[in-house]
């Protein structure tokens, strides 16, 4: 099984984590202040919530009981930290312990749960658990201004233009193995981020092996990072703020495939255009 070691710091959780963990550090990703595709809001369809919810930073700890109903064959869990720093892991059962996003600022924390997953989708209570241990906030009114808002949904397919995309089944394009954190063999993709792109999303699905996903700068700094266990899904997403300071950039995309190489995967890249 081994041990993982968090490649950035963040708060509510270990520094160590098995491989069930997953560590996600975002940028203020907020589709704000800005004209997107026609039609899209960023928000799932009415029907396909199954929790929809908002507050403050009150508690170290507060938990939220999902039920999936049969059928459903991906869930998104979204969650938008407006103010201070929130944890959120997600699981079945009491104790949620199997996909965890963390969030070292504001921003948006995606993650993405299939029938494929690591601890694969089933119909039943899921748990959902924030953590915050960066204190109360003095300005927050739930239904005005909220810290945070959490969203639980069937996975709802983004309708923007395809800029990349890549099916891996053999050796020949594998995700190599990484045994030492913060050194591993990265498998590289460039990216060019078109001029009017004002939302990114990047979905890496793991078949076999357990790829995880960076998004760096020409000069190999970390801006959005993605790990979680063994296969199953990966997603980045990057709203008006962060676009308006990378679109017409050449950004590079670093697949890093833990204990073992990944000979399995689809890697699928798109964007929305509008005016910031």
């Amino acid at each position: 099984m081994g041990t993982r070691l968090a490649r950035i710091p963040f708060g509510g959780f270990s520094r160590q984590e098995g491989r069930a963990a997953v560590c996600c550090g975002f940028l203020v990703l907020m589709l704000w202040g800005c004209s997107l595709e026609e039609g899209f809001s960023g928000l799932p369809p009415p029907g396909d919530l199954l929790l929809a919810t908002q507050g403050c930073a009150k508690q170290a700890v507060q938990e939220f009981t999902v039920m999936v109903p049969e059928g459903v064959p991906l869930l998104d869990l979204t969650l938008e930290v407006f103010r201070t720093q929130i944890d959120v892991a997600l699981g079945a059962g009491k104790f949620p312990q199997n996909y965890f996003s963390f969030g070292p600022r504001p921003g948006l924390q995606k993650v993405r749960v299939g029938q494929t997953s690591y601890r694969p989708l089933t119909p039943g209570n899921w748990v959902v658990r924030l953590s915050s241990l960066a204190g109360e906030t003095e300005e927050c009114e739930p239904d005005a201004s909220p810290d945070w808002r959490l969203r639980v949904s069937r996975a709802v397919t983004t309708p923007g233009v395809l800029l990349l995309e890549e099916t891996c089944e053999s050796p020949a394009c594998e995700v190599p193995r990484c045994d030492l954190p913060g050194n591993c063999p990265s498998r590289l993709v460039t990216l060019d981020l078109p001029e009017d792109a004002v939302f990114l999303e990047v979905v890496l699905e793991s078949l076999q092996g357990d790829a995880d996903i960076w998004l760096r700068t020409a000069n190999g700094e970390d801006l959005l990072g993605s790990a979680n266990p063994g296969p199953g899904f990966e997603i980045l997403e990057a709203g008006a703020e962060t676009c308006a300071a990378l679109r017409g950039q050449t950004l590079t995309l670093a697949l890093e495939s833990w204990a073992e190489a990944t000979p399995g995967y689809r890697l699928s890249v798109f964007y929305l255009p509008g005016q910031i």
